[in-house]
């Protein structure tokens, strides 16, 4: 995950601090986030007061108001996750028709609806807000994290990826042996704690070492996860004559497919080709369309021209 304030401010309070842990006395000699992305947050070297030797702590850290333990996820990181078949898992969880009661379970905002149809009834296009649909981002929750509430579009992942997506299991040598300091250390990527605290109530060393736990048995009580589809809009914003999105490179596992029929834009949610289009590739799909309507995209473009211009099946409002 990326360092956060939060994050930014234990590292402070954790630099060249003395701790107990295990009733002994440590001192840290290194405190640094391993680089790139693991799972690892702070990677601690500390050095034991009475007999001088070394100790490694591997931190996987959390606020209390996490729900997400993998997100932004991309083709790369999927397959470390499901393996070669990931395609045909995403697929599966698409295309999931679960019981009323199973979406309960799994905290479906509209239990009665199957996940296709959530995404196939869901407006494209926002008049009063000026927005447009561009996919669904592939995200993955712990169904039991403090901050998991209901959502629209999210289902159940069958597979116990627990091990994957809290410590790695099966990542990519650079994931698991990362750079700390300049330097690869072997497994600095892959955690052996987990700390799940309020920053703000942590004051010195040992509100970390007091409250971190072995991220194995952790996981072995917290093994339930949830695919969550994070929407990602095309936003026009009028002042600055823009549009705007969050990122042009990440990846959807749902997404829109624009064409233009008979004269009229059609916008409909592709199924089958989960991580195949970026935001950017949908973008671009959406222009083309819209220069083929003779509508501009970029400047001084009008949400009332699509109003009239739009086929029977692209679902709108406002």
């Amino acid at each position: 995950m990326a360092d956060d304030g939060g994050e930014q401010d234990v590292r402070n309070i954790l630099d060249h601090s003395e701790f107990t842990f295990e009733n002994r006395l440590y001192k840290i000699i290194t405190n640094a986030k391993p680089y790139p992305e693991t799972k690892t947050d702070f990677y601690i070297l500390a050095r034991d007061l009475d007999d001088e030797t070394e100790r490694e702590f591997k931190i996987s850290y959390k606020k209390p108001s996490y729900s997400f333990i993998e997100n932004k996820i991309q083709p790369h990181r999927i397959r470390m996750i499901y393996g070669e078949d990931w395609s045909e898992i995403l697929k599966s969880q698409i295309s999931q028709t679960n019981t009323e009661q199973e979406n309960i379970h799994w905290m479906k905002k509209r239990p009665n609806e199957h996940l296709v149809d959530s995404f196939n009834n869901f407006p494209v296009i926002d008049f009063n807000k000026k927005k447009i649909v561009l996919g669904w981002r592939y995200e993955i929750e712990q169904l039991d994290a403090p901050k998991t509430g209901t959502r629209l579009h999210s289902g159940m992942i069958e597979q116990d990826i627990s091990s994957q997506v809290f410590w790695g299991e099966g990542c990519s040598d650079e994931m698991r042996d990362a750079i700390v300091n300049g330097d690869i250390i072997p497994d600095s990527g892959i955690p052996d704690f987990i700390l799940i605290r309020d920053p703000e109530e942590i004051q010195n060393a040992n509100d970390v070492f007091n409250h971190i736990e072995d991220i194995r048995e952790h996981a072995r009580e917290h093994n339930e996860m949830r695919a969550g589809f994070i929407t990602q809009n095309n936003r026009w914003n009028e002042n600055g004559n823009r549009w705007k999105t969050e990122g042009l490179s990440r990846a959807f596992a749902v997404w829109i497919k624009w064409n233009v029929i008979d004269g009229n834009l059609r916008g409909r949610p592709v199924f089958n080709h989960p991580l195949e289009r970026t935001s950017g590739d949908v973008i671009q799909n959406l222009k083309d369309c819209l220069e083929e309507m003779d509508i501009t995209y970029e400047s001084n473009f009008a949400f009332e021209l699509l109003r009239d211009c739009l086929t029977e099946d692209t679902v709108s409002i406002g």
